[in-house]
């Protein structure tokens, strides 16, 4: 087979250099998706025939209710979890914060850190103006993590 023009050349390598890709095992796909998340920071999710492959850094917030773990991504798509809230805060990384039993919160996505009378809470970004509780127990831990904010000052705001 003989190639004359430059187009036919170009089309013919690219398809070379496809084709591989075409016939590779379903498991060696899925060990290659296995390693893309762990050194990315991706998330798999199965939605329905598709598999998603979520980035952390588009990740808002998640949370736990009536045994569903749910994900909010920062355009506001609601995705819902296979696995435990637990697994997804040891996957994460110092960005997320478990702030109680029920959601891991991103720290790009807090407006606002409000103490009333000796607690702590949180106004999420999104879900638009979602307020957050601290659990008494995670609060000295939370401080620690929040000062590593750059605006942390100008976001805390005492009532009492």
């Amino acid at each position: 087979m003989e190639l004359t023009k430059t187009e036919d050349k170009i089309e013919y390598k690219m398809k070379i250099e496809v084709v591989p890709f075409q016939f590779t095992s379903t498991n060696t796909w899925q060990n290659l998706n296995k390693t893309l998340n762990q050194n990315e920071k991706q998330i798999q999710i199965q939605k329905g025939n598709e598999t998603l492959l979520i980035n952390s850094d588009t990740i808002a917030y998640m949370y736990i209710e009536c045994k569903i773990v749910s994900l909010i991504n920062f355009s506001g798509n609601n995705f819902v979890l296979p696995l435990s809230l637990n697994h997804y805060e040891e996957l994460l990384d110092e960005n997320f914060f478990r702030v109680n039993r029920q959601c891991i919160i991103n720290k790009c996505n807090i407006t606002k850190i409000i103490s009333t009378n000796g607690t702590i809470s949180v106004r999420l970004k999104v879900p638009k103006d979602k307020i957050v509780s601290i659990t008494n127990s995670k609060e000295k831990e939370f401080h620690k993590w929040i000062k590593k904010l750059p605006n942390f000052h100008e976001i805390t705001e005492e009532i009492k």
